[in-house]
This record gives structure tokens, sequence and C-alpha cells, in this order.
């Protein structure tokens, strides 16, 4: 029971998530495999200007993502109790929704988003993440 209550802490959940995205993004930016693999997560064969454009949209998408996550850190290691867990709620909701909304419009254009060399854990592991914080954050909407 003391687990799923520190688990189901705010603070731990906003920290765990946001530690997990800026991570996951930074390496990725840092070590150049957002730029490279961008080309491959279109569906049809890309020009050389396709494919730069490809790699621009890709590393705005993940600077996106790290600016997220590094928002949802400093929530859940400065701010207090019920605001912690309302700011939590609605930075969780924008970290999920933009990323909904970014594939499915995204889709409509031949982006597919997966490279299908290199399948990774990182989507499913923030997924994951952050369904346990959002929970968290709306059991403790009014806490004290």
């Amino acid at each position: 029971m003391q687990l799923l209550i520190r688990i189901l802490s705010t603070k731990f959940g906003l920290m765990a998530l946001g530690a997990a995205v800026s991570l996951f993004t930074a390496v990725g930016i840092v070590s150049g495999q957002v730029v490279a693999s961008a080309p491959d997560n279109l569906i049809a064969p890309v020009t050389g200007r396709e494919s730069a454009i490809a790699s621009v949209v890709e590393l705005v998408w993940t600077t996106h993502l790290l600016a997220i996550g590094i928002l949802l850190f400093a929530v859940g290691l400065l701010a207090p109790n019920p605001f912690r867990a309302r700011i939590g709620t609605v930075g969780v909701v924008a970290l999920l929704g933009s990323q909904i909304i970014a594939v499915i419009l995204a889709g409509n254009y031949g982006y597919d988003g997966m490279s299908d060399s290199d399948p990774s854990l990182e989507g499913p592991i923030i997924f994951v993440c952050s369904i346990f914080t959002l929970i968290a954050c709306l059991s403790k909407w009014n806490a004290r």
C-alpha cells in the first residue's frame, strides 16, 4: 500500500515523467538520432529537400517535448499541493494531447512516426508514466 501511495504521489509522478521525457529527448537531440531517423518516418521515398524538412520538423517536435519535460519536472519539484496536482493535470493533458493531435495530423501527410528499422520503447514508457501521473494528479486535485 505504501508503494502505491508513493507511486501515486504527484511530486514523484511529475518528476519521474519530466525526467523521462527530458532524458529521452535530450539524448535523441544530442546524439543526432532525431535528425538521422527523420526521413525514415516518412512512408514514401523522399528527396534531399524533403529529408531536410523532415529533419527540421522532427527536431522542433523533439525540442517541444524537451521543454514540456523540463516544465513537468519543475512543477513536480517546486509547486505545493493542490497547485502541483492541478498544474500537473494540465501539463500531462497538454503532453498527451499535443502528441496525439500531432501524430493524427502528421499521418494525413504520410508521416507514420515510427522507423521500421528501430522500434523503441520511449513512446510506451512515456505513455504509461503519463497515465500514472495523470491519475495521481487527478486523485490529489483537492489535497492539502
